[in-house]
């Protein structure tokens, strides 16, 4: 019990931070090989 509202809580949080880590992270680790993101 209580449990799930956590759960949900943590999963939103940590799929947030995946995508901003991904967008910004392809955008300057990557931005030389080609133009993702306009970058």
């Amino acid at each position: 019990r209580g449990w799930v509202g956590k759960k949900a809580a943590w999963l939103s949080i940590f799929g947030f931070a995946a995508t901003i880590f991904c967008y910004l992270g392809v955008n300057l680790v990557l931005s030389g090989l080609h133009s993702y993101g306009g970058g």
